[in-house]
């Protein structure tokens, strides 16, 4: 499994109770691993906040991944190395 740290701000560091929390996933999963993973342990208050109505990204919330906006990747679901 990879350890994947997972920093949030706002909302999100009221629903991890922290700022900082470390999950675990396995190696080279999609980045929507990790959200079902946050959902499944934060009774699904992560997912809803990522995404919009519509199911896209909601552009009020950023994701970085290695220190690199997501916008920036094409929104594309990265791998975890």
């Amino acid at each position: 499994m990879a350890q994947v740290e997972v920093r949030g701000v706002g909302p999100f560091q009221q629903i991890f109770g922290q700022r900082r929390i470390s999950v675990e996933v396995p190696p080279n999963s999609p980045l929507n691993v990790l959200i079902d993973e946050l959902d499944r342990r934060f009774g699904g208050r992560v997912g809803g906040l990522l995404h919009s109505t519509e199911g896209t990204w909601n552009d009020g919330v950023r994701l970085f991944l290695n220190g690199r906006d997501i916008r920036f990747l094409q929104r594309r679901a990265p791998p975890f190395a």
